[in-house]
């Protein structure tokens, strides 16, 4: 297997340089922490030390800054394990809440309130055991069984307040609850141990490690990791393994992990430590050379591969387009590991990554066969895999050879119908269900469901009638949506003519009562679905109310995707009085999004009303968001806002009314137009000879978003839904949203937001809020927004975390917190993940001059999902992250390969890059670099950018390479360059340049700028006034000269500058709230 790994590409990209600086000396130090940490004393002989501080790489999944030292300070002898320290941060325990109790205020409201007496009675009255201790048998039944936050607080304050205990089992069921729960009174516990000097063991130690990480108390993570590395004694593999779980992504502590399990003699073969270690060394790092270090220890020595490490090399391998060296593994690792290779564990885990290998499988497959390590599993998979990838041609070819050597089966079948369904291919599925039926293969009841669907919209009704027959025997398939589907069927579809005719207001128990035995209709047909729809009838009325209440809600939700409206009101009506089932949300959300998307405002806001009757309390009278998706894709009939009646667009004076408000437009007489609009739009009535079509009320709503006027957005938003019945998508909420949060104060947005008309859903009012917070730079409104108990929730929702990494760019110092959340959402595959977004972040990864480790990721992500990179976002950004780990040849060749092409167009952001990587790469002297260097504005000019953006890029790399002489230079040189248009940060570096010559030449390009530009920045002031303290030293006469020759600047000089306020963009508490509920929400998790 080694050799069949090693044999990849010379050069390829691997991330393993980063460690090379990393000496295998390295000490790990420890020091006192102010929050509670796990101390170990040792004896006086004991000398070794490790420490972080020489690890080039910060963890880029968990801190800003890079690897934080760990300082020395353990000397006293003691073999316990105790907690010292116990300030631990009660802001974060009051900021930190469940999110379940948060989110369900119905269980809120229901539940029962404990006070600390009702507890400490119920615990003395059951929990003791005969000895007066506590029976920790009953202790640990409560605590499993009990939900309340209360009880579970008043529970540990009587286990060790009242009974004082020193159970070390009792402790560890609290430490492993609040870790479970996120809850900050896990270093409640940890305090308690402190104070009562208690004997610890490693299973606390590696909880605690996961707490820290999981909450985000990296600091105290990497102090109890300096304090296990510093411990002469041995460490358990578990150990070493929460350590590698909660710092997987920081290289540094992976190197010197890496060492102290090379150190400890007495820890045996790690097999499951290495074997982790290689899928970290893959996943995080792509560094293959240590991960095969890891699997040759391994198999040298006699030790199997664990199943996930053989499928990170597959996975390596196929996001590196490498798949022959993913099918010499395959079967590599069917030779030597046939036990599991085959397992129903192993093959699926690799679905994801099997179709890619499709071009190649025929080896594999030829190959297994031919040493009869094949299995029918594989094919299986591999069918799957296909059929689910609309491959038609890859599963014939694959059904047909794996008939040669099984017997196709139920599986087999399945995914044949599924790929014909999936295809629309009525021929196929007609001929797959037959093959089913002959092989007397059962359907399953997800297979039921697509046939009947599918069956119903080709109008092969035999088909149907068979399926219901076989449900009729089978009731193991009766699903709530399969008898649902079926019962509109035979109701709606098949009994319509005998149903709707007989009458609409009678209930169908009525309906069936009152038919005659000789209506011809019915004989003819209708007889066979009555008497089938009675059976399913009276079979739903013996269920469950859950299942009746889905089934009804199925049978709805088809009429309505079918446009059968009346027949969706009558099923609701039955739903409450023949059924006796209360409508839930669901119910609602069908009507909600049926009118939605008719946008039927009138009809909408009347189910509204009535799903208010139901639901009175806030926050669960909102649409059922999935519902709403569903009929997005499946209902044929929506209306878009062009689609009005034609009897009223032709109304003879609605052009008229159009064409003067685009007129009135075009002479830029905006206020009088939309004054106009709104008169037309109030005088309207039936009588009126024009019409305003809801297209028309869209683009008025545009324009007045486009010219930023917020009492014309906010008249004409009122008029679009209220007079014009439109209920607003979520896209157009969100434009009204961002637009007016950025053209007035937050009161008066959020004023606007108390107002917003009824018309608006609830849900995407909610969504658009919290986004315009998340990405308007506004972090501190976004929490305090976020974290009421009615918010919450949407810490979880995509666009609302896409809104806030967007939101997170906008600030050089959480780039690392953006990073996180930016890998959390392409590791989830998030939807909410715009691509905008993406680029964005790249641009910011080069200005900030940012160590990213996502590259390899955004470049799957743009390849899976075609994402063009037409501005070369990506390319740069790896050139940049080159250029900052060292490797400047790399990234000029990559930056020249771009500007090889005349017709190539950069942003201004990469073209400072160019510069700062041609200003390396070409260095001075010679002097003929630097004109080359000078040719650059010329060349970001052609592609629109500023040239005196590029200017000061070249004047800051000459500056920092000690060559400010050039600076000097070429401003004197008499150069098309003008004092005009200078932002602050070009005043400072042309001031700058001059600081190590003359102080005059300071005082005179100083007057040159003060006479068309003003000088604010704190920089500019202290340097002039340094040059003029150091001019008044050497030559006395400085303000007789600044008032003669310069009295711009002595003005200037003599003007009390106005003191900057600035707010902090962020505090510790807020930040925390956002990396626990936003970034950090997917918990870590090992055995123990």
């Amino acid at each position: 297997m080694n050799s069949i790994i090693r044999a990849w590409p010379k050069g390829f990209a691997s991330y393993n340089n980063t460690l090379k600086n990393i000496k295998p000396t390295t000490q790990l130090k420890v020091i006192e922490c102010n929050r509670t940490i796990i101390k170990r004393f040792l004896s006086d002989g004991y000398s070794t030390k490790y420490s972080l501080e020489q690890s080039d790489v910060s963890q880029k999944g968990y801190s800003d800054e890079s690897s934080t030292n760990l300082q020395d300070g353990f000397k006293e002898a003691s073999q316990k394990i105790v907690i010292r320290d116990s300030a631990f941060s009660d802001k974060r325990s009051e900021s930190q809440k469940n999110y379940n109790t948060i989110k369900s205020q119905i269980y809120l409201k229901s539940k029962k309130i404990y006070t600390q007496n009702d507890v400490f009675q119920i615990c003395n009255k059951k929990l003791k055991d005969d000895d007066n201790g506590i029976d920790y048998t009953k202790f640990k039944e409560v605590l499993d069984k009990e939900m309340d936050q209360d009880f579970i607080k008043y529970l540990f304050k009587w286990c060790t307040d009242e009974m004082k205990t020193t159970n070390i089992k009792i402790i560890e069921s609290f430490i492993i609850y609040y870790r479970k729960k996120k809850s900050m009174d896990f270093l409640k516990v940890l305090d308690y141990i402190d104070r009562t000097d208690m004997p610890q063991n490693i299973l606390i130690i590696n909880m605690t490690l996961f707490f820290y990480t999981e909450m985000n108390m990296i600091e105290e993570a990497k102090k109890l990791i300096g304090l296990l590395f510093s411990m002469g004694s041995s460490l358990p593999e578990k150990t070493y393994l929460a350590v590698l779980k909660s710092f997987e992504r920081d290289s540094g502590i992976l190197k010197l992990l890496s060492d102290r399990v090379e150190q400890d003699k007495d820890l045996g073969m790690p097999v499951r430590l290495y074997n982790e270690m290689a899928v970290a060394y893959l996943k995080n790092h792509r560094d293959i050379e240590s991960a095969l270090s890891l699997v040759e220890k391994l198999e040298s020595n006699g030790y199997q591969l664990y199943q996930c490490t053989v499928l990170a090399f597959i996975t390596f391998f196929n996001n590196n387009e490498m798949p022959q060296k993913s099918i010499n593994l395959l079967k590599s690792t069917s030779d030597k590991y046939p036990e599991w290779f085959m397992s129903y564990k192993f093959i699926p885990s690799l679905s994801s990554h099997l179709f890619k290998l499709m071009p190649y499988i025929d080896t594999l497959l030829d190959h297994m066969e031919e040493n009869k390590s094949i299995s029918k599993i594989l094919y299986n998979e591999l069918i799957k895999v296909n059929s689910e990838n609309a491959s038609r041609n890859g599963v014939i070819k694959l059904y047909n050879r794996m008939i040669k050597l099984y017997v196709p089966d139920a599986t087999n079948i399945k995914d044949l119908l599924f790929l014909a369904v999936r295809d629309n291919n009525l021929e196929e599925c007609l001929y797959w269900y037959k093959v089913s039926t002959d092989l007397n293969f059962k359907l399953t009841a997800k297979m039921t469901t697509y046939l009947l669907k599918f069956f119903l919209r080709s109008g092969n009704y035999e088909q149907i009638d068979d399926i219901i027959a076989q449900c009729s025997v089978d009731k193991s398939i009766c699903t709530p949506w399969n008898v649902g589907f079926i019962i509109y069927y035979l109701n709606v579809i098949k009994g319509k003519s005998v149903i709707n005719k007989r009458a609409t207001a009678e209930t169908v128990t009525e309906i069936l009562e009152k038919v005659e035995v000789d209506d011809t209709t019915i004989i003819d047909q209708s007889e066979k679905y009555l008497e089938t729809y009675n059976k399913y009838y009276n079979f739903i009325k013996d269920q469950e109310d859950l299942f009746i209440g889905e089934s009804t809600d199925f049978i709805i939700q088809c009429c309505l995707l079918d446009d059968h409206y009346e027949d969706a009101k009558r099923w609701y009506e039955m739903k409450i009085k023949d059924f006796k089932i209360s409508p839930t949300r669901n119910t609602f959300s069908n009507f909600l999004s049926y009118h939605m998307l008719r946008m039927e405002h009138n009809e909408w806001t009347h189910w509204k009303e009535e799903m208010n009757k139901y639901f009175k309390d806030a926050g669960n009278d909102h649409l059922e968001q999935p519902i709403f998706d569903h009929f997005n894709k499946y209902y044929k009939n929506k209306k878009s806002a062009d689609n009005d009646p034609e009897e009223f667009i032709k109304k003879s004076g609605t052009q008229s009314v159009m064409s003067k408000f685009y007129s009135l437009i075009a002479q830029k007489n905006r206020n009088e137009a939309f004054k106009y609009f709104e008169d037309c739009v109030r005088a309207q009535n039936k009588s009126s000879d024009y019409f305003i079509p809801r297209n028309f009320y869209t683009k008025v709503l545009e324009s007045a978003l486009e010219y930023s006027d917020p009492s014309h957005i906010k008249s004409i938003y009122k008029l679009y839904i209220e007079v014009g019945g439109i209920i607003p998508n979520l896209e157009i909420i969100q434009k009204v949203f961002d637009k007016l949060y950025k053209l007035q104060s937050n009161k008066e947005f959020q004023r606007f937001i108390a107002t917003v008309p009824d018309g608006v859903v609830e849900e995407h009012y909610r969504i658009a809020h919290a986004t315009t917070l998340a990405k308007n730079n506004s972090i501190k409104l976004f929490v305090n927004h976020l974290s009421k108990p009615e918010n919450i929730y949407l810490a979880d929702n995509d666009s609302v975390r896409n809104a806030l990494l967007v939101g997170l760019l906008s600030h050089t110092n959480l780039i690392s917190e953006a990073s996180r959340l930016l890998a959390s959402l392409l590791t989830s595959n998030s939807p909410g993940l715009q691509s905008t977004t993406l680029f964005l972040y790249l641009e910011k990864v080069v200005e900030f001059k940012y160590d990213t480790d996502l590259l390899a990721l955004i470049h799957t992500h743009f390849k899976v999902n075609h994402i063009r990179d037409l501005s070369h976002s990506l390319t740069m950004a790896n050139a940049s992250v080159s250029f900052l780990r060292g490797d400047v040849e790399g990234a000029y060749k990559t930056i020249r390969g771009i500007l090889y092409n005349p017709n190539a167009i950069l942003k201004e952001v990469f073209m400072k890059l160019v510069v700062r990587v041609y200003s390396k790469f070409y260095p001075t002297p010679p002097d003929s670099n630097v004109d080359f260097l000078f040719t650059l504005p010329a060349r970001a000019e052609s592609m629109n950018i500023f040239k005196k953006a590029i200017y000061l890029e070249i004047f800051k790399c000459l500056i920092e390479s000690g060559r400010s002489d050039l600076v000097r230079k070429f401003l004197r040189g008499g150069t098309t360059f003008t004092f005009v248009q200078l932002n602050q940060e070009m005043i400072y570096y042309i001031l700058l340049a001059f600081k190590d010559a003359d102080p005059e030449k300071v005082f005179r390009f100083a007057g040159l700028i003060l006479r068309r530009c003003t000088i604010t920045d704190e920089k500019s002031m202290t340097l002039l006034v340094e040059q003029f303290k150091l001019h008044q030293s050497l030559h006395g006469n400085t303000a007789d000269l600044l008032k003669t020759s310069y009295p711009l600047v002595w003005n200037f000089l003599n003007t009390t500058p106005t003191p900057s306020i600035k707010n902090p963009p962020h505090t510790d508490e807020e930040l925390a709230f956002i990396n626990r509920h936003l970034i950090n929400n997917v918990v870590s998790q090992i055995e123990i």
